[in-house]
């Protein structure tokens, strides 16, 4: 199978990767030996990323989806579908360094959510319009930026500010 976004964990003993048929696989990193088989992505997974602590993995995907999965159980304990969050393919999510609880997504729809998984409300805490189809995100060490790129953009978002206003704008 073809496998997206490939990532170690932070102690670099498990490797967690997407596939083309809308699992996330844990695998061994000395081995290369199968571990787990997250399912729950009717579609392809491009994002995948390590939950500080590293008993949770964030995913998105072509369904549109994101979900959280506790790797020790194989469940998935945490998702939100397309009703008011993005519209088209998620290719980036990324935890927060000040909350396991806080995490981004990015999509093709030109969207960026932040979120607290919380939180049973099902829109999203905060959401940028970036004005490109997004490809990644990242929080800055502090926690209070968060970086989104796409098209020809990195923006950078002040979270604490709750506002589209409060961002700049880095162009090549």
């Amino acid at each position: 199978d073809t496998a997206y976004s490939g990532r170690y964990r932070h102690d670099g003993r498990l490797v967690a990767a997407g596939g083309e048929e809308g699992v996330v696989r844990t695998f061994e990193a000395a081995s290369g030996t199968a571990m787990r088989t997250l399912k729950g992505h009717s579609a392809p997974v491009h994002a995948v990323r390590w939950a500080p602590g590293g008993m949770h993995l964030f995913s998105g995907s072509d369904d549109k989806t994101i979900r959280m999965f506790d790797v020790p159980t194989s469940e998935c304990v945490w998702s939100r579908g397309t009703r008011g969050q993005h519209t088209d393919y998620v290719r980036a999510v990324c935890s927060s360094p000040l909350s396991p609880s806080i995490w981004a997504s990015g999509a093709y729809d030109r969207t960026v959510c932040v979120w607290d998984t919380r939180s049973d409300d099902q829109r999203p805490v905060l959401r940028f319009d970036h004005g490109a189809a997004v490809t990644d995100v990242l929080f800055m060490p502090g926690g209070s930026l968060l970086l989104s790129a796409g098209g020809n953009k990195i923006k950078v978002w002040d979270i604490t500010q709750r506002s589209e206003e409060h961002t700049s704008e880095l162009q090549s």
